[in-house]
C-alpha cells in the first residue's frame, strides 16, 4: 500500500508504473524505492510480481504481511 490508503489498488499500480525502470536500470528517484520489493536498485518484474500478489482491490484491506521481509 503504497499511497497509505490501507489497499493496494490501481493507484498503487499507477505509481508503481510511474516508477518502473526495468531490470538492471538502476531507479535514482528515492520516492520509488518502495517499489524496489526485492532491494537490488532497480524497479521490474520481479518487484511486480511481488506487488502484484499484493493487490487486494479498492477499499478492500491490504495484507500487511504481504511482500518481501524488509
Amino acid at each position: 500500500d503504497w499511497d497509505f490508503d490501507f489497499d493496494v489498488d490501481a493507484s498503487d499500480l499507477a505509481a508503481f508504473v510511474a516508477c518502473t525502470s526495468g531490470p538492471l536500470i538502476a531507479q535514482a528517484d528515492p520516492a520509488c524505492t518502495p517499489f524496489d520489493a526485492d532491494g537490488d536498485g532497480d524497479v521490474d518484474h520481479r518487484d511486480f510480481g511481488v506487488f502484484q500478489g499484493c493487490m487486494s482491490g479498492r477499499n478492500k484491506p491490504a495484507d500487511v504481511g504481504c511482500g518481501p521481509p524488509r
